[in-house]
């Protein structure tokens, strides 16, 4: 038989059997733990590179010359010449401009940046020496090659002396508009002058009217000195317009 000790044990036990066990209530909302973050990285900045240059046009340049632009030591007006002939040679001489070049052959010491329509042009000058026909002038309303287009006025010792207008045209041919006969003297002073207005074109040589002609293939162009088979010297030249 059992002791009370023991039923009372065993009693308890079968109470603990038959009662369910208690249920802890469960949470309506889980909530999560939460997980920390990672700290936020703070971008690397590249370095500020310099703009690129600004692109600029290649400017060309002019090929090497010899001629040389200036002002020559004669009385002018005119602040730029050039010689843009291959033959002759010119140089300052004190108050004068000396053009040399050989027998039969042209050399022209020419105005930059100057163009004329209607104008007075006037140069004085001596032929100082040279070949029977020496000669020396001026040349207007001309293009950049004055042989491919202008007018030239010149005295030449030929044939005793005589005053010539021609037009120069392409290609490097030329025709006589008018001619007079006077005396010309080497190492004599004479002073020629153009008077161009529109198509008419006058010719005074020491202030004697001597040509006159009516011509308008060339309305404009610059001005200049022409030397052929001789040495000059002048000492002025002037444009008025």
């Amino acid at each position: 038989m059992f002791g009370i000790n023991n039923l009372e044990q065993l009693t308890q036990r079968v109470q603990d059997f038959l009662t369910p066990p208690t249920l802890t209530s469960i949470p309506t909302q889980i909530v999560p733990t939460s997980t920390p973050q990672p700290p936020l990285l703070t971008p690397t900045l590249f370095p500020t590179l310099p703009s690129p240059p600004t692109p600029r046009t290649a400017v060309a340049q002019s090929p090497p010359t010899n001629i040389a632009i200036q002002r020559p030591a004669f009385a002018t007006n005119i602040m730029a010449w050039a010689l843009i002939s291959s033959d002759g040679y010119w140089q300052s001489l004190g108050s004068t401009l000396q053009g040399t070049v050989q027998e039969a052959t042209d050399s022209f010491y020419m105005a930059q940046n100057i163009t004329g329509a209607n104008f007075s042009y006037d140069t004085t000058f001596s032929i100082i020496n040279g070949t029977a026909s020496a000669a020396a002038g001026v040349i207007f309303r001309s293009r950049t090659d004055p042989l491919q287009g202008s007018y030239m006025a010149r005295i030449s010792t030929a044939n005793g002396g005589q005053i010539n207008l021609v037009r120069f045209f392409p290609v490097r041919q030329y025709e006589q508009l008018a001619v007079a006969t006077l005396p010309i003297f080497a190492n004599t002073p004479y002073t020629l002058r153009v008077s161009a207005n529109g198509a008419d074109i006058s010719i005074y040589l020491n202030d004697q009217l001597v040509l006159q002609a009516n011509d308008a293939t060339y309305l404009n162009g610059t001005v200049g000195l022409n030397v052929n088979g001789a040495t000059a010297q002048f000492t002025s030249a002037n444009l008025t317009n």
